[in-house]
């Protein structure tokens, strides 16, 4: 809300206001297979993921690798695991595909058992029998049994032979090790040398004369590009803003594009309500990127 206040010659004060709702579309960052983590903006979330994002915004979609043994492979729209996107006039849906690790199938090794087979050996055998034979003895002739071997039947010996005998045994083979090559990523409009590392925005606060709560945004890397205030998702809470520079004050989430080469920004926070706690989120734009931040105090008379 941009409130104008204007005072003639006499003391009359006239006052107007305008309500400023910026463009938003529905941002969908969806896995193949879907379930996989997926951040968008800073905020991590399990995928199919739907955010209400501004028109024009310059946002960081990320997939992070690898996950559950699956590895990155691509955006739908063709962009690094981390990139720089612009939200269109429509709603848009982007995609991140993952690779999942092969299973491991196990093969079969043959080994050897030995059983024992018994085999039948025949080994003869000897019977006896009486056979009568003549010897003369004077004049009588007397008989006298002479044995007679006789061949019998061959007795079964058994002696055990080894008979080899294939039983098939299991060998796992080992799982492939996945190994994550770090691949470079360039943001649009940015030098990526120049913010390795990424430095972060930083904030100062102090409070005025006359009570109110003073906060200096300085931008981590060059000018600052932009700063809004309140989202749709995070709105600001019991907090009246005042943009030195900037007619009126405002209540409700508002956009500032930073004059060129500014790298501060000044701003001035009041409570709607004594005694309540305030909050006043932020999306900060430089050099290096988007920083989510904010700015809030509890309940209290003081900051």
């Amino acid at each position: 809300e941009l409130v104008l206040t204007a005072t003639d010659g006499g003391g009359r004060v006239g006052t107007a206001s305008v309500l400023v709702r910026p463009r938003t579309v529905n941002l969908t960052l969806d896995t193949s297979p879907s379930g996989r983590q997926v951040v968008l903006g800073g905020e991590q979330a399990t995928a199919p993921m739907i955010r209400q994002a501004v028109v024009g915004a310059h946002l960081v979609v990320l997939a992070p690798s690898p996950q559950n043994g699956a590895t990155f492979v691509s955006w739908s729209d063709g962009g690094a695991a981390q990139h720089e996107i612009v939200v269109g006039e429509t709603d848009a849906t982007l995609t991140a595909v993952f690779s999942d690790a092969p299973t491991p199938t196990p093969s079969i090794t043959p080994t050897m058992t030995v059983t024992l087979t018994p085999s039948v050996t025949l080994t003869p055998s000897v019977t006896v029998s009486a056979t009568p034979t003549l010897t003369p003895t004077g004049a009588a002739q007397t008989l006298t049994p002479t044995p007679t071997a006789t061949a019998g039947p061959p007795a079964a010996t058994r002696t055990p032979t080894r008979t080899p005998t294939r039983t098939p045994t299991r060998t796992a083979t080992p799982r492939p090790t996945v190994t994550r090559t770090p691949t470079p990523t360039a943001t649009t409009g940015i030098e990526v040398s120049a913010c390795s590392p990424r430095p972060p925005v930083r904030l100062r606060s102090g409070v005025t004369p006359d009570g109110r709560l003073q906060v200096t945004v300085t931008a981590g890397r060059g000018p600052l590009r932009s700063v809004r205030f309140g989202t749709d998702e995070r709105p600001m809470a019991n907090a009246v803003v005042d943009i030195p520079g900037v007619a009126g004050s405002f209540s409700s989430a508002y956009s500032l594009t930073a004059p060129a080469g500014q790298t501060e920004l000044t701003f001035l926070v009041d409570r709607q309500q004594a005694g309540q706690p305030v909050t006043v989120p932020m999306i900060v734009t430089d050099d290096c990127g988007i920083w989510q931040t904010f700015v809030g105090a509890g309940p209290g008379a003081g900051w």
